[in-house]
């Protein structure tokens, strides 16, 4: 099941959000933590999704779909994935003995 999780803002987000209250109407943005969690705590940069999301259901529908062409650990990612993290282990075994399986059996 997927679901999407509260991220910490970075601090490029908080400023483009202030900029944008300003920009589009008059108005205010109110950052409701204390401006030490900001300078100390909030990371510069929020990190891509893709690099923090699973892609397991992705990487099973691919294989699903028999794209031989697609090699999805060598396809070119704008920000690439880290398959350690998308993939546990043990699914990414379980697929491998899979693929094998289906070799073995359909030639």
């Amino acid at each position: 099941m997927y679901s999407l999780d509260d991220v910490q803002i970075s601090r490029v987000r908080a400023d483009q959000r202030a900029g944008r209250a300003r920009r589009t109407c008059p108005g205010k943005c109110y950052h409701l933590y204390p401006s030490m969690v900001y300078y100390n705590d909030l990371l510069d940069a929020t990190v891509p999704e893709i690099q923090r999301s699973s892609l397991a259901g992705s990487v099973l529908y691919l294989k699903l779909l028999d794209l031989t062409d697609i090699d999805i650990l060598k396809f070119d990612f704008l920000d690439p994935p880290s398959f350690k993290k998308a993939i546990p282990f043990q699914l990414f075994f379980a697929v491998q003995i899979l693929l094998f399986t289906l070799i073995s059996v359909f030639g």
